[in-house]
C-alpha cells in the first residue's frame, strides 16, 4: 500500500502543477483568441497533457514555479506535511541512546576533552512518542485521510482505464458488426480524399446504423465510420467534407492524442480542473481540424463545408459518443457549432500553418510549463560560502535543506519514507572515509560525501536504520571496493567475511546488489548505483526493510524539492553545527536568545560550535532539565569549551544545593562539589577537579575544571580539560564573560567579505 500512498502523494503535486498549466493556457486563448489560430490553441492544449502524463519533469530556471510558490502552500495542506519556512521551536529530549549507524565511519560522533562526553546518538522526546514524529518527515504523507484518498483515488483511476479498455474492446467487435463499403462512389471519393491529404496507406471505410455521426476510430490500424443514412443521402462533395474531415484527424495524429488525453483524465479524475481542460481542448481540436481540412481542400471550399456542417445538423441526430472515436459532429453543443461556422466562414488560405511567432510562443510556454523550478534540482546547488568557522568543514545537519544548501553538490534522496522512519541527520564531509580508494581528492575542502541517517523508534526502542551515501567524484567501482575492504576485514578472529555482489534493477535503478554475511543470522544489504554523476550507497540494516519496502524506498528517489527540503527535519536530534551564518540564526530562534560567539578570544580560537543536549551541561534535575537545550562551542590552546543555555532556575540551584552533577559514561550521575567566588566583580560557581566519568573514570584520565554564572536569565559554563593556574582560569573566564551576545548582521557581512 505504500506504494499507492507515494504515487498519490505524487499525484497531488502532478495535478496542481497541471491546474496551473490548465489556468495559464485559458488565459492565453482568452487574451490572444483574436490573434492565435485554432491549430496554436489547440497545440497548446497538448502542452497541458504532457504535463500532466510526464512521470519526470525537468528543471529549468525559467519555469513558472519559480514565481508559483503558493502552490508548495496548497500541496502541504493536501498531504499533511508540515511546508512552514518559520524558525523551529525549541528543541527537546529525554534520554540518549547510543545506538546508530556505522558510527566509526563519523568522524564527530564524540568531542573528547570537553569535560563532558558528547553523544550523537537519537534522543526521546519527554512524552515517549518518536523523536520529530510523522510531522517531521515524509511519513507525515500516511496520515489516515490522505491513505483513504489515496486508496480512493487509485480505485478511481483503476476504474476509469479498465473502463476506458472496456471501450476498446467493445469497438474491436463492434467493427466485426459492421459492413465494409464496397460501393464505386463513396471509394472513389475516398480515393479522392486519400490523394488530396497524401495518405498512401488504404485506410477502410465502413457503414451500418452504430452511430449517427461519422468517426475515425483505431490509433495503429485506423478506419473511418460513416452511417448508412447519410452515405445514400449526401451528395459526393458532402461526403468528401467528411471523409477530409476524418482523414485530417488522421494526418493530425488526433486518435493518439484523444487516447492519451483520456489516460490523463483517467490519472486526474478528481481535479475538476483538469475536466474543463480536456473540454476545451476537444473543442478546440474541431476548430484545428476544420482550419487543415480547408488548407488541403482550398480557402474556396469553406462555404460549402461550412453548408455540409449545418446540413449534417438539420438532417442526422447526435447519437452517444465513445471517447475513443473522432466524431465529426458527436455530441457537441450549438454553440461550438456555431464557433466551427464562424471559423469556417472567416478562414485564410495559409492560416492553418504555424507563423514563427506562433512557434517562439509555443517553445516559450514548454519551457516555462514543462518544467520544474531549478532551484528544487541539481542545476542550482552552488553552496554560498558564509562559514563562520572557516578551518571545520565535516558537519551534521538535523535537516535536509540545510544538507542540500551546503553540500556544494546536487543528489539524491528519498522523498516518501518507509512507516515511522525519519530523517535522523545528515552528515557532510570533505573526505568520504570510506572511498579511500577515490582517485579524486577535493583541493580545497569541498564537500564529497554526504550521508542522510534514517531511524525508526518504537518508543523509545531503536527498531531499525538505513542510510543513503552521496559521493562526488567516485565511481561505482571504487566505492564497491572500498565497502568490500572495509566489510571483509570486520570478520572475528581476523577471519574476512564474505562479501557477495550482483546486479540488480530497482526503481528503474540499474545498481549493484551487495550482501555481506556477517552470520549465519545477520547479513548486511547494499545497493550501490551512479546517477548524473553522483555515487549512490544505500544501506540496509540486517532485516530492516522488506523487500517491497526497499523497493518503494528506491523508487521515490529524486534531487530533493522545495517540499521536500522543508518536510524532513528532525526537531528531537542535538550535535547539530552551527557554521555558517544561516546555522547562527537557527541557534539563536531555537535557544530563544542571540547566544555569544566568541570566535575569537583571549589568544585561542573556536574550532567547533553545536547545539546540543542540556545533558552536556549538567545532569537534569528534573524532567523539565531534559527538554532544553544547549550552545556549545569548543577551543583549543587551551581546551576549554564554552556552554549557554536559558537558566529557570538552574544557577540558584546549583548555589544553594552547593553541588552540581554530571553524567557518567553508564548514564548514572555523579556530584561535584561547588564554590562560590568572584571573577571581574561577578558571582561564579567553581566545580573541584573531577574526572569525565567519577569514579569510574581511570587515574591516568585527565582533570577537568568548570565554572558557572548567570547573566540576563542565560547561565553560561566554562568547562577546562586540565587545570591551569588561578589566574589563567580567572582571566580565560572574564574574557568569555565581556564577550556581547552576537550582531549576527555584522558577522553575516565580515563573512561575506572574507569570501
Amino acid at each position: 500500500m505504500n506504494v499507492i500512498y507515494s504515487l498519490f502523494a505524487d499525484f497531488l503535486d502532478d495535478t496542481l502543477a497541471a491546474s496551473l498549466v490548465i489556468l495559464v493556457v485559458i488565459a492565453i486563448h482568452a487574451i490572444l483568441q483574436k490573434v492565435i489560430s485554432a491549430r496554436v490553441r489547440y497545440l497548446l492544449w497538448l502542452l497541458v497533457i504532457i504535463r500532466m502524463l510526464l512521470p519526470v519533469i525537468p528543471d529549468s530556471p525559467l519555469s513558472m514555479f519559480h514565481v508559483l510558490q503558493f502552490g508548495e502552500g496548497i500541496k502541504s495542506a493536501l498531504t499533511g506535511q508540515a511546508a512552514d519556512t518559520a524558525p523551529l521551536p525549541n528543541l527537546q529530549a529525554a534520554a540518549p541512546s547510543n545506538q546508530g549507524l556505522d558510527s566509526d565511519s563519523d568522524p564527530q560522533s564524540g568531542t573528547p576533552g570537553t569535560g563532558d562526553s558528547i553523544n550523537a546518538g537519537h534522543l526521546q522526546q519527554a512524552d515517549g512518542q518518536a523523536p520529530g514524529g510523522r510531522h517531521s518527515s515524509a511519513a507525515g504523507i500516511y496520515s489516515p485521510w490522505l491513505k483513504a484518498a489515496a486508496i480512493i483515488w487509485f480505485g478511481g483511476a483503476v476504474f476509469l482505464f479498465l473502463n476506458g479498455l472496456g471501450i476498446m474492446s467493445r469497438q474491436l467487435r463492434g467493427r466485426k458488426r459492421l459492413r465494409r463499403v464496397t460501393d464505386p462512389r463513396p471509394i472513389a471519393v475516398l480515393e479522392d480524399a486519400l490523394n488530396r491529404f497524401g495518405v498512401k496507406r488504404k485506410i477502410p471505410l465502413y457503414t451500418g446504423s452504430r452511430a449517427k455521426s461519422p468517426f475515425l476510430s483505431g490509433v495503429f490500424r485506423p478506419w473511418i465510420y460513416v452511417p448508412e443514412l447519410a452515405l445514400q443521402e449526401l451528395t459526393s462533395p458532402q461526403l468528401l467534407h467528411i471523409l477530409a474531415h476524418e482523414l485530417a484527424h488522421y494526418k493530425r495524429r488526433d486518435t493518439l492524442w484523444n487516447l492519451l488525453g483520456s489516460a490523463a483524465a483517467a490519472i486526474h479524475w478528481p481535479n475538476p480542473l483538469s475536466w474543463l481542460g480536456l473540454h476545451k481542448m476537444k473543442t478546440d481540436r474541431e476548430l484545428a481540424c476544420d482550419a487543415y481540412v480547408l488548407d488541403v481542400l482550398g480557402e474556396e471550399e469553406a462555404a460549402a463545408y461550412g453548408l455540409t456542417l449545418v446540413e449534417f445538423l438539420k438532417q442526422f441526430s447526435k447519437g452517444r459518443t465513445d471517447r475513443e472515436v473522432l466524431y465529426f459532429f458527436g455530441s457537441q453543443h450549438r454553440q461550438q457549432i456555431t464557433r466551427r461556422v464562424s471559423m469556417i466562414h472567416s478562414f485564410k488560405k495559409g492560416s492553418y500553418r504555424i507563423s514563427a511567432a506562433a512557434v517562439l510562443l509555443l517553445i516559450l510556454l514548454s519551457v516555462v510549463t514543462l518544467t520544474n523550478a531549478s532551484g528544487d534540482s541539481k542545476t542550482d546547488n552552488t553552496a554560498v560560502n558564509d562559514d563562520l568557522i572557516n578551518l571545520y568543514k565535516n558537519r551534521n545537519y538535523n535537516r535536509l535543506d540545510r544538507a542540500v544548501e551546503e553540500a556544494g553538490f546536487a543528489f539524491q534522496a528519498p522523498s516518501v519514507l518507509p512507516p515511522d522512519f525519519i530523517l535522523e541527520r545528515a552528515y557532510l564531509a570533505v573526505t568520504p572515509p570510506q572511498a579511500a580508494t577515490a582517485t579524486a581528492k577535493s583541493e580545497d575542502n569541498e564537500i564529497e560525501q554526504v550521508t542522510l541517517y534514517y531511524e525508526r523508534y518504537d518508543g523509545d526502542i531503536h527498531t531499525g536504520q538505513f542510510s543513503l551515501e552521496a559521493y562526488k567524484d567516485s565511481s561505482v567501482e571504487q566505492i564497491y571496493t572500498a565497502l568490500e575492504l572495509s566489510e571483509s576485514s570486520r570478520g572475528d578472529g581476523g577471519t574476512p567475511l564474505p562479501v557477495d555482489r550482483k546486479p540488480t534493477t530497482i526503481g528503474g535503478i540499474n545498481a549493484i546488489h551487495v550482501n555481506v554475511h556477517v552470520n549465519q543470522y545477520v547479513q548486511k544489504l547494499f545497493y550501490i548505483w551512479e546517477r548524473d554523476g553522483i555515487v549512490y550507497k544505500l544501506y540496509i540494516g540486517s532485516g530492516t526493510l522488506s523487500q517491497q519496502e526497499i523497493a518503494s524506498l528506491m523508487t521515490s528517489i529524486k534531487y530533493p524539492d522545495e517540499q521536500m527540503k522543508r518536510s524532513f527535519v528532525n526537531k528531537k536530534l542535538f550535535n547539530v553545527d552551527v557554521i555558517d551564518v544561516k546555522d547562527l540564526r537557527m541557534a539563536a530562534d531555537i535557544m530563544g536568545f542571540v547566544p555569544k560567539f566568541p570566535i575569537e578570544e583571549s589568544g585561542f580560537a573556536m574550532n567547533r560550535a553545536m547545539l546540543t543536549s542540556s545533558i552536556e551541561f549538567s545532569y537534569p534535575l528534573d524532567g523539565l532539565g531534559m527538554s532544553r537545550t544547549v550552545f556549545w562551542t569548543a577551543y583549543s590552546n587551551p581546551d576549554v569549551t564554552f556552554l549557554q543555555m536559558q537558566n529557570q532556575g538552574l544557577y540558584e540551584t546549583f548555589k544553594e544545593e552547593g553541588q552540581v552533577f554530571f553524567f557518567r559514561i553508564d548514564g548514572e550521575k555523579f556530584a561535584v562539589p561547588l564554590t562560590a567566588a568572584h571573577v571581574n566583580g561577578q558571582e561564579v560557581l567553581v566545580t573541584e577537579p573531577y574526572k569525565i566519568d567519577g569514579e569510574l573514570s581511570k587515574p591516568t584520565e585527565p582533570d577537568f575544571l568548570s565554572y558557572f554564572w548567570q547573566d540576563q536569565g542565560v547561565i553560561y559554563k566554562v568547562g577546562f580539560t586540565g587545570v591551569p593556574t588561578l589566574e589563567d582560569q580567572q582571566t580565560i573566564v572574564s574574557s568569555f564573560m565581556k564577550v556581547p551576545a552576537a550582531d549576527i548582521d555584522k558577522l553575516a557581512a565580515a563573512a561575506a567579505q572574507a569570501h
